[in-house]
């Protein structure tokens, strides 16, 4: 599992693959094409690497206490989340039941609030400036280098230059070493500068090989 950074942003169209998921009759073991095979999680949906022109379903009446991790479709293929049965709309809630006594601590008599969030990590890691490489396709052209001080010694700083950029988020990518195994979530801090103004496509955590598994996406601020 790596750190995947997709430096530009896309178009082209073509008919992509409807998935469907279904918290109460699912299993993730499924393939999810049809609501005979639904998926059961968000998990499974996050997993997966979704492109331009994908539907995910979700039944109506369904409940997950969990976050969908957002992917980016193309300019005229967007990925489309939506439902399919009858009943209620179904409802993906990051969250979870509060009727565990546990959870809570009494601030004074009769006065109760949820205990505060812990971090929980095993704190920092470590990503070497020499452990990133660059790839480019479909045309696109780009450049890094790994910066160095006077010395010769390389510094922790890299610079990408973009020759040509290409026409999807993944014909330029910036990949980092492998990440360390997490549950809940991972903060990423890139400190970076441009020439020009510039959003990231997206930054997330894959395979670096086929099938390409995605584990999780970024929410960038």
């Amino acid at each position: 599992m790596h750190i995947c950074v997709l430096l530009a942003l896309a178009a082209l169209g073509v008919q992509g693959a409807t998935y469907y998921v279904d918290s109460a009759g699912g299993s993730d073991s499924n393939d999810g094409l049809s609501p005979e095979r639904a998926w059961a999680s968000v998990g499974r949906v996050n997993r997966t690497k979704l492109v331009g022109g994908d539907s995910v379903l979700f039944k109506r009446g369904g409940l997950w206490r969990e976050a969908l991790a957002g992917q980016s479709g193309e300019e005229g293929k967007p990925i489309l989340f939506s439902s399919y049965g009858e009943g209620a709309l179904p409802l993906i809630q990051p969250s979870k039941p509060v009727s565990d006594p546990a959870l809570w601590e009494e601030v004074s008599p009769g006065l109760w609030r949820t205990k505060k969030a812990a971090w929980k990590g095993t704190g920092p890691a470590s990503f070497p400036v020499s452990d990133w490489w660059l790839h480019s396709e479909a045309g696109a052209k780009a450049t890094l280098d790994r910066q160095a001080d006077a010395n010769g010694v390389v510094t922790n700083r890299i610079a990408v230059q973009a020759i040509s950029q290409g026409r999807a988020g993944n014909h330029i990518q910036l990949w980092g070493p492998g990440a360390p195994d997490f549950k809940d979530g991972m903060v990423v801090r890139l400190r970076a500068r441009s020439k020009r103004p510039y959003t990231f496509a997206r930054i997330c955590l894959m395979d670096n090989h086929s099938p390409w598994t995605v584990f999780a996406n970024s929410q960038i601020p």
